[in-house]
């Protein structure tokens, strides 16, 4: 499907600054979306900034317009913090140089959500 390709986004941050992300829909339901992000720059909040500037916040993300932790904002699901998990990350260690890959699977509560939320996590990611 062509909704499940890569998108590339790149805006401006708060200060003018180009911030720039990738990110792939992986399950989609009733105007909920779990998605693979993939950053080309770092800067603070970005996934959360980004997605909620495009009308797409995070779910339970109050900074940023996603509803409030603990309200039932979604579906009657009172999710206990904003759904954002690093399953993955990628980095030269800053005094060897040599390249690091850490890796671990999404928390016992955000695996618990997405049913809920009617999404799914696929089998490989």
């Amino acid at each position: 499907m062509a909704r499940r390709r890569d998108r590339p986004k790149l805006v401006p941050d708060a200060k003018g600054t180009l911030v720039h992300l990738r990110y792939r829909v992986l399950d989609s339901q009733s105007g909920l979306s779990l998605v693979q992000v993939q950053l080309g720059t770092g800067k603070m909040h970005q996934i959360r900034a980004q997605f909620a500037a495009e009308g797409h916040p995070l779910v339970g993300d109050v900074r940023y317009g996603g509803g409030e932790p603990g309200r039932g904002t979604y579906a009657g699901i009172s999710p206990p913090r904003f759904l954002l998990h690093s399953f993955r990350l990628i980095f030269e260690h800053p005094l060897t140089g040599e390249p690091l890959d850490l890796q671990v699977a999404p928390p016992a509560d955000f695996l618990a959500l997405l049913p809920l939320l009617g999404l799914s996590l696929p089998q490989a990611q």
